[in-house]
C-alpha cells in the first residue's frame, strides 16, 4: 500500500485563491450595500443641501435608484424648488410632461 502525499499548493495558486476570495467578498459586500441601500434615509440632507446651494427652497419626494446595465440612474419624485413667493419656482411634475414613473 502506498501512501500518496497531497500536492503542495504553490505560492502562485495561493495568490490565486486569495484574490479570487477577496473580490467574491467585495462584490458580495457592494451587492449587499446595494440592495438595501435606501435614499430616502437621506431625503431631508438633500434637500437642505440643495436650498442652502441654490439659496431657494428645495422639497424632494421620493428618490430612488436603479441600474440599467451599467447606467445608473437616479429617479426624484415630487421636487419642487423654490416657493409661491419665489421668483424662480419649479416643480418637476409640471415641468417633465414626457417623464414616466
Amino acid at each position: 500500500m502506498t501512501n500518496h502525499a497531497p500536492p503542495q499548493k504553490t505560492p502562485k495558486s495561493l495568490l490565486l485563491l486569495s484574490v479570487l476570495t477577496i473580490t467574491i467578498l467585495a462584490v458580495g459586500w457592494v451587492t449587499y450595500f446595494l440592495i438595501n441601500f435606501d435614499l430616502n434615509d437621506y431625503r431631508q440632507q438633500i434637500g437642505k443641501n440643495l436650498s442652502s446651494l441654490l439659496s431657494l427652497p428645495v422639497k424632494v419626494g421620493d428618490i430612488h435608484y436603479n441600474l440599467n446595465g451599467t447606467n445608473l440612474a437616479l429617479h426624484v419624485a415630487d421636487l419642487q424648488i423654490g416657493g409661491k413667493d419665489t421668483a424662480v419656482q419649479v416643480d418637476a411634475r409640471a415641468s417633465c410632461s414626457t417623464c414616466n414613473g
